[in-house]
């Protein structure tokens, strides 16, 4: 049961080397950090962006959100190359869900061209965001019963009634999912290697937090801040706190 967060990604300052987008749904909408933005790939053809981050890079997860390849049954795959023509396949996945969904390769893979290949789509791919790079353990599990994000919805439900009581209908303003990232009783070392990094980078954008990788890998959360960047106050040799956050599942 090992939580993580993804808030780094080689792709975001990578240049998009060659893709077939559609537009409006341009490649670049891919790392934008926007769920109200995507990219687009026809069906029948083989859908790609290739990325050159500029030097060799590292990266042991691979990550997207706010996409339909379920709906559409297509399958992503993630390369790496040394050159950017030769390509070395390093995982196919075909999801069972839209979720978001963050994946933890078997090793670290070190390249300075990615690509992703979209096949099989039986009708258009959308997806809001693609992210790799090296992801960040927590130092500790989340609480035995801790409440997984797709089931903390936030959404508002009012309901219509006629003068006399009579049921009339239901107003629904959909809500962003929540979670409580808890730190708790963790070694001052954890926080002083990571914690100021962390924040820096999470303050500014949005990043993926899985709660239970081992045996939830697809029950992600895209998501950012929801209030101010908490503090992390020292208890003897041990620090604790909470980074509360909202996004979509």
């Amino acid at each position: 049961m090992v939580a993580i967060i993804a808030h780094k990604s080689v792709i975001e300052a990578a240049t998009i080397v060659d893709d077939n987008a559609v537009a409006p749904f341009v490649a670049a909408n891919i790392r934008d950090g926007r769920t109200s933005t995507q990219a687009a790939f026809d069906a029948g053809v083989t859908g790609y962006i290739e990325f050159d981050t500029g030097a060799v890079n590292a990266v042991n997860y691979w990550a997207i959100a706010g996409h339909n390849l379920q709906s559409v049954g297509a399958t992503i795959e993630l390369f790496g190359s040394a050159d950017g023509v030769i390509w070395n396949s390093i995982e196919s996945k075909a999801p069972t869900n839209n979720n978001v969904l963050l994946w933890v390769l078997g090793s670290t893979e070190n390249y300075r061209y990615w690509k992703i290949e979209l096949t099989n789509q039986a009708a258009t791919v959308l997806i809001s965001d693609f992210s790799a790079g090296e992801y960040l353990q927590l130092p500790n599990k989340m609480p035995i019963n801790y409440l997984a994000p797709k089931y903390n919805d936030k959404s508002q439900v009012r309901v219509s009634k006629s003068r006399n009581g009579g049921f009339v209908g239901l107003s629904v303003i959909d809500g962003n999912k929540e979670a409580d990232i808890r730190l708790r009783n963790v070694p001052n070392s954890w926080f002083e290697s990571n914690w100021l990094d962390l924040i820096e980078t999470i303050k500014i954008k949005p990043f993926y937090f899985i709660w239970d990788s081992t045996n939830y890998p697809e029950d992600g959360l895209f998501c950012w801040l929801k209030k101010n960047v908490p503090s992390a106050p020292f208890r003897g040799v041990y620090q604790g706190t909470s980074i509360r956050v909202e996004g979509i599942t």
